[in-house]
């Protein structure tokens, strides 16, 4: 009996679990303007000793989708993310939940390294501010 094709998010998974990194085009406007559908991008496989910070960008697997969106709140075990051009943050999710830290973009041919102190700035300041004028947080 043949065994049936991996899902293209099984390749994504193995290939966070064997080597650490996937890559992978982004097929949403969910991330606009800094990420837009047709962008590559390239995730990180987290680790325990990871944490997490508001601003960054992680992917996290919900049913049958990654979703690469940016964190605004963490509290906890719990991580409040939200697509930069969404208007509504995404279910609250676990920690555990989160698989990978977004690592570089590719836009017009040239990668965008988060690495980079000066390019991971630009990044969490510009969802800084995204978020601050979209979301509408309680007093």
């Amino acid at each position: 009996m043949q065994q049936p094709y991996p899902s293209f998010y099984d390749l994504i998974e193995e290939s966070l679990h064997l080597s650490g990194i996937a890559r992978f085009k982004v097929i949403s406007n969910s991330m606009f303007p800094l990420i837009q559908k047709g962008d590559w991008v390239e995730v990180k496989k987290l680790t325990g000793e990871d944490c997490f910070l508001v601003g960054e960008i992680v992917l996290y697997r919900k049913a049958n989708e990654f979703i690469l969106h940016r964190i605004t709140h963490i509290d906890q075990d719990v991580v409040l993310v939200k697509g930069d051009h969404n208007k509504l943050p995404d279910p609250p999710i676990n920690k555990g939940e989160v698989i990978g830290r977004l690592k570089r973009i590719q836009k017009f041919n040239i990668w965008l390294d988060l690495g980079n102190p000066t390019a991971y700035f630009f990044v969490c300041t510009i969802g800084k501010y995204l978020n601050r004028k979209i979301i509408f947080r309680p007093n």
